[in-house]
C-alpha cells in the first residue's frame, strides 16, 4: 500500500541518460525533485523513445512505455490499490 507520502506522475517525457533532452523532460525532473524534495516516493509513468534509458534519480521510480496505458501501467504501479475503475 503507498503511503500518504507517495505521488504518480504521468508525463510525455522524462530525461535520457544521454543525447538532448526536450523542454518537457525537464519540467518533469524539475517536478519530481521537488515532490522529493517534499518528502515523497515519486512514480513516473512517461513515454521514451525504443531503446532510450532514463536518468536516475533518488526518491524517482520510472516506468517507460512506448505508449500510455493508464489503466494498465497504474495496475502495474499500484498492484491491489488500483481497483478496476468505471467503463466510459
Amino acid at each position: 500500500m503507498p503511503s500518504a507520502s507517495h505521488a504518480v506522475v504521468l508525463a510525455p517525457l522524462y530525461p535520457p541518460i544521454a543525447g538532448a533532452v526536450p523542454a518537457a523532460a525537464i519540467r518533469t525532473r524539475g517536478l519530481c525533485r521537488a515532490l522529493v524534495e517534499l518528502g515523497y516516493d515519486v512514480d513516473v509513468v512517461c513515454g521514451m523513445p525504443l531503446g532510450t534509458m532514463p536518468a536516475a534519480l533518488d526518491g524517482v521510480a520510472v516506468h517507460t512505455t512506448r505508449w500510455v496505458d493508464l489503466d494498465g501501467v497504474l495496475a502495474r504501479v499500484l498492484p491491489g490499490e488500483y481497483g478496476a475503475r468505471d467503463q466510459f
